[in-house]
């Protein structure tokens, strides 16, 4: 709790506020290593793309292969699904009896735990990767994802509290952070601050559909449904994109639709999702106001064939 009072903020997450106005073989192989796994970094952060896809020629002996690793055991983490962990595995078990850095195999301890099925082992082992490289913005996102899926909001904060202040503003990869922190500080119902540092974000990355979903989740906090509902229209340029946010933020323009009681654009949004689900490429998450929406604007069918499909899942769901 006390990560998210306004005396122990980092220096470096200012409140400042931002206006909206503002949001507008041989060396070359290694090279284009290097580019690939940058790339693949770029994309997992993002939650664009598919990072995991241009990593498949990187091998053992390769001079990108633990950052690639790390990469692919991530990808197989952040989907918080069963389906991935045959990936996880594959990615552990390549490794095994390599030679690997330390950063390497913290990163893999900690994807081990999460395929044994201990989450609370895993968030803690990504939370102190932290401790020693606290510039891994990985380690970062899977420690908050970790922590999410626990439900232990307080530790978003806790995590990103702890590592902002060895960051410069001005440092590359910055925004990532910025938008990290928002949406731990909108989860922790400090909306006021988690869209100022939300807007921060996107003032410096305007295309970043993690930026806009955390400005989104402060936006909720502050009950400002109208002006959220305007919010996802107007950035809709960066989030209606080839992104695994996209239904997520799709979802979040339809649910502030709802709130306004403008509930015919709220199920068009439903309407429009619906492609998405049939293909697999998104799992819904009900938690207890989102299950209660869909029931009482008649909506059971939804739920019912999306427990069918297995394109839904709850909030607690028995192991």
């Amino acid at each position: 709790a006390g990560s998210t009072s306004r005396a122990a903020q980092p220096a470096c997450l200012q409140r400042t506020p931002v206006p909206a106005s503002s949001l507008q073989s041989g060396p070359r192989a290694k090279f284009t290593i290097m580019k690939a796994t940058s790339l693949a970094l770029d994309q997992l952060l993002r939650a664009v793309g598919d990072p995991v896809a241009g990593l498949g020629a990187i091998g053992p002996g390769h001079p990108e292969f633990d950052e690639a690793q790390i990469i692919r055991a991530a990808a197989g983490v952040l989907a918080k699904s069963p389906d991935t962990f045959p990936a996880i595995a594959q990615t552990i078990r390549t490794s095994d009896g390599l030679a690997a850095s330390q950063r390497t195999r913290a990163h893999l301890a900690a994807a081990e735990a999460w395929l044994s099925g201990n989450p609370v082992l895993a968030a803690e082992r990504y939370a102190s990767i932290l401790g020693r490289w606290p510039f891994d913005l990985l380690a970062l996102r899977l420690a908050q994802s970790c922590y999410f899926f626990l439900g232990w909001h307080g530790q978003l904060c806790a995590v990103v509290d702890a590592v902002a202040p060895a960051w410069k503003p001005d440092q590359r990869d910055f925004g990532f952070v910025l938008a990290m922190a928002s949406f731990a500080h909108a989860e922790n119902g400090d909306a006021a601050y988690a869209e100022v540092l939300g807007r921060k974000a996107l003032a410096g990355d305007p295309a970043c559909p993690l930026g806009v979903h955390a400005v989104a989740h402060a936006i909720v906090e502050s009950g400002r449904h109208g002006d959220g509902a305007q919010w996802m229209r107007d950035q809709v340029a960066h989030w209606a994109t080839d992104s695994r946010m996209r239904t997520h933020n799709a979802w979040h323009l339809a649910m502030f639709d709802a709130e306004e009681g403008n509930v015919a654009p709220a199920l068009g949004s439903f309407d429009q999702l619906k492609g998405l689900l049939a293909q697999g490429l998104f799992k819904r998450e009900y938690r207890d106001h989102r299950l209660e929406w869909m029931l009482r604007s008649g909506g059971v069918e939804i739920v019912l064939e999306g427990m069918k499909k297995n394109n839904i899942r709850f909030s607690h769901e028995p192991s």
